[in-house]
């Protein structure tokens, strides 16, 4: 509960100002953070890169990491 109600706070940070390469990995059957909220921080994001899983839910951590983790060496 607490996730969901700090996930619609003010953050305090204006999005536009990051200026770091960002990519989000988000599951289309996510049922606890909707992908449609990916879709909103993706074009937030001035830098960022959105990586749609069709089919796939939010736990999907361990499928992504070897990919998400070549992106971040490069």
């Amino acid at each position: 509960m607490q996730d969901t109600l700090a996930a619609r706070k003010n953050w305090g940070e204006n999005l536009q100002e990051i200026k770091a390469p960002v990519q989000i990995y988000h599951g289309t059957a996510d049922h606890f953070v909707p992908y449609e909220y990916g879709q909103w921080l993706a074009k937030k994001l001035p830098n960022a890169q959105l990586v749609t899983l069709k089919g796939h839910a939010h736990f999907i951590t361990f499928k992504v990491f070897p990919e998400a983790l070549s992106w971040l060496i490069k």
